[in-house]
């Protein structure tokens, strides 16, 4: 079984100032599937814009991010779908997942998941073998995640709560995104989240839409920055 044929939806968040992002995501995409019937119905960008204010969030660009991860939950709900795939556009799929591809699907749909990790940074290593671990601890970023409509409606409940209160609340306030969906877990122990292990996809080193850098706004240290990032990524996806 193929990515695609596991999800009811595959959305990709694209803010709409990043065509460079766009470009890189839709060449990983195709690493996957290059049938255009995939594209005009399994796999919708989501095209996402900055705030103009944050809020009350940190800032303008993760109250953005928050908005585009509350919305397509809020879709998939509309649409009634089984099943979603959320992917950011700096992903970059990891050579394990290009080779265990079917292996690592198989596994997803022979288990009970409500939330599950195909991309994440944890605190410690998993000391074990298995493809899939059941997880209780944090789990940071959220470029590559699947959610199921088990817990979808309670999902977007929690968030719409945590969006109306300050940062600060003791229930979870305007927080980032992965906050958010961790304090969801921790409120609720019934969730079900796994991780694929190892990861199955990379974010990518590009100038982040979260955390504006001052040299990205230098044109002579633009270029030089963007060439880093460019080597960096060559270096990791070469290792």
């Amino acid at each position: 079984m193929k990515l695609v044929d596991q999800f009811d939806k595959i959305f990709v968040i694209n803010l709409d100032i990043r065509p460079d992002r766009r470009r890189l995501i839709t060449r990983e995409l195709r690493k996957i599937s290059s049938s255009e019937e995939d594209f005009q119905g399994k796999i919708e960008f989501y095209t996402a814009t900055k705030p103009q204010t944050s809020n009350g969030f940190p800032s303008a660009s993760v109250y953005g991010c928050f908005l585009s991860h509350y919305t397509i939950i809020k879709k998939a709900i509309d649409l009634d779908l089984r099943n979603v795939l959320i992917l950011e556009d700096d992903l970059h799929f990891t050579d394990f997942f290009l080779r265990n591809e079917e292996k690592v699907i198989d596994a997803l749909a022979n288990v009970q998941y409500d939330l599950a990790y195909l991309g994440y940074f944890i605190n410690n290593e998993l000391n074990t073998s298995e493809l899939l671990v059941p997880y209780k601890e944090q789990i940071i970023a959220t470029h590559f995640y699947a959610i199921n409509s088990t817990v979808m409606k309670r999902l977007y409940q929690t968030m719409s709560e945590m969006k109306e209160r300050p940062r600060n609340h003791p229930n979870g306030g305007k927080i980032y995104n992965d906050g958010m969906v961790n304090l969801f877990r921790f409120q609720n122990d019934d969730v079900r989240t796994y991780l694929v292990n190892p990861v199955c996809g990379i974010q990518r080193f590009s100038k982040s839409d979260l955390h504006s850098r001052w040299y990205d706004h230098v044109v002579i240290l633009k270029g030089l920055a963007n060439m880093i990032r460019t080597l960096k990524n060559r270096l990791i996806l070469n290792s």
